[in-house]
């Protein structure tokens, strides 16, 4: 082989191989940004038919930073959440009765409650570490839940990829409060 052709052979090994290690490379920057992603998730949540809870949660793996949310039973009167951060897995909750005592009666039993207001809306932005912004925007059906934890059943708004291990995290917090009770 000549060495005009040798030549060409290595050059065009030399530009493929700089082609799939650009394109592997590319994939990687892909997951890698793609794992920073916060990701704030509002549900609620039945431990039993009288109490239930509004949750959020931040279900990605990259902090949220500055969240502002607007939550509030449908009809009722808005309610605000600011939160400078959340990192991934952590959450706040909030009695869901006393998110929506401001449109009931004092003393009014949950059931009657969500007659009124079936249903909470959520709304917001928060960002993430490199400053780019996310909206949530949520309609959590609550009257409905209800219905069915009043059958016994332990229920849940929150629908998404980390429902099996957030409901295991529940159940162990569960049972560490009854061993902690005893």
């Amino acid at each position: 082989m000549d060495q005009p052709t040798a030549l060409l052979i290595a050059t065009t090994g030399l530009v493929v191989a700089t082609a799939v290690l650009a394109w592997f490379t590319w994939g990687l920057w892909q997951e890698t940004k793609a794992a920073r992603q916060p990701q704030v998730v509002a549900f609620i949540d039945f431990v039993t038919h009288n109490y239930g809870e509004l949750r959020f949660v931040n279900a990605g793996s990259g902090a949220a930073l500055n969240l502002d949310i607007t939550y509030r039973g449908e009809g009722g009167e808005q309610r605000h959440l600011n939160e400078p951060v959340m990192v991934a897995g952590d959450g706040l909750s909030y009695k869901l009765l006393s998110v929506l005592e401001s449109e009931a009666s004092e003393g009014e039993s949950l059931d009657n409650v969500l007659k009124v207001f079936p249903a909470m809306l959520v709304s917001g932005t928060y960002e993430d570490v490199r400053g780019h912004s996310y909206e949530i925007s949520q309609r959590l059906e609550i009257g409905s839940l209800h219905e069915e934890a009043k059958r016994g059943r332990r229920l849940s708004a929150f629908r998404g990829p980390l429902l099996p291990f957030y409901q295991l995290v529940s159940d162990i917090r569960d049972e560490l409060r009854k061993v902690a009770r005893k």
